[in-house]
């Protein structure tokens, strides 16, 4: 039932010859890892926790950490990464 609500991506055959780029592959789920980062940061409630959870953030921005979760979860679920492998893949970049 949790994989319904799991996004699916190409099948390991799209890979071969070494023409996967990651962060293409999983843009809209980096920039989506990305904003909820930036949202969890905003109710703090503590503005010297917001500016130096903003640094952070601004500073990271790569977020080569949850692209290899989502890359590694998407090969052993054949194309399937599951909503707490990408909140997995959120929390590995805080």
């Amino acid at each position: 039932e949790a994989k319904k609500s799991a996004k699916v991506f190409g099948s390991l055959d799209d890979v071969k010859g070494g023409g996967l780029d990651p962060f293409q592959v999983f843009s809209a789920e980096l920039k989506d890892i990305s904003l909820a980062m930036q949202e969890r940061v905003r109710i703090s409630g503590v503005p010297t926790l917001d500016r130096a959870a903003r640094y952070f953030l601004e500073r990271s921005g790569k977020l080569f950490r949850p692209a290899t979760m989502l890359l590694l979860a998407s090969a052993a679920g054949e194309g399937i990464v599951l909503p707490s492998q990408r909140r997995l893949a959120e929390i590995t970049e805080m």
